[in-house]
């Protein structure tokens, strides 16, 4: 039996938020793009397949600069590629890193502080 490994292979072309830098309870809207989506393997004879992206669970945590987790927004899908959702800033001013969780049956992958989005 051959040992085969395996990765959720995503990224995450485009992050961005609307509005940046936001106000004291404005509605920012989180864009994530994904693409060059798939399951790659080590073995040389599996071929690669292209993951659905239509069927990814999206998650933002949006953390503070003390380290807390200040917010949760599911992202849903809104083009091909692409996951939303809104994040209501109801918090101090300050800069919030946004850490972006996307799963589906294939895997996960995580992407670390990848937006910061600007409360003032």
């Amino acid at each position: 039996m051959q040992n085969v490994t395996a990765s959720f292979d995503i990224d995450l072309n485009e992050i961005r938020a609307v509005p940046n830098p936001a106000n004291f309870n404005d509605e920012v809207k989180i864009i994530a793009v994904f693409g060059n989506t798939s399951f790659n393997s080590t073995a040389s004879n599996n071929p690669s397949i292209v993951i659905n992206l239509t069927h990814l669970t999206v998650y933002a945590d949006i953390i503070n600069s003390s380290g807390f987790n200040v917010g949760k927004v599911n992202l849903k899908p809104s083009s091909e590629n692409g996951y939303f959702g809104i994040w209501n800033a109801s918090v101090e001013s300050g800069i919030y890193n946004a850490t972006i969780e996307a799963s589906g049956p294939d895997g996960s992958k995580t992407f670390n502080e990848a937006l910061q989005i600007a409360v003032i």
